[in-house]
């Protein structure tokens, strides 16, 4: 969030022109750089497209609050969700 917050203004500009799906290409290609799967399964695949759109929607909302928040506790955030899961409002669905 660190990197990102310094090129907020580009992002804002990017998603205000409806080119956000620009800002989650760039995601998804760190994610996999950042996080090369260790095996080639679909679901290995998936896990990297869901982080890096939840990643995206953190950052997009972040920007759209005015960056209120520092960055680290923006990283915290992701990195707590990324390893631990979102257990609420999803703990009250039960097994499907």
């Amino acid at each position: 969030f660190e990197q990102l917050g310094q090129y907020s203004d580009l992002a804002i500009v990017a998603y205000r022109a409806h080119l956000g799906e620009l800002i989650l290409a760039a995601l998804i290609k760190n994610m996999f750089l950042t996080f090369p799967p260790t095996t080639d399964t679909p679901t290995e695949r998936y896990r990297r497209f869901y982080l890096a759109g939840g990643f995206y929607n953190v950052f997009i909302q972040w920007l759209k609050g005015g960056l209120r928040e520092e960055p680290a506790v923006m990283a915290q955030i992701c990195a707590e969700m990324a390893t631990k899961g979102c257990p609420s409002p999803f703990d009250e669905v039960g097994d499907l």
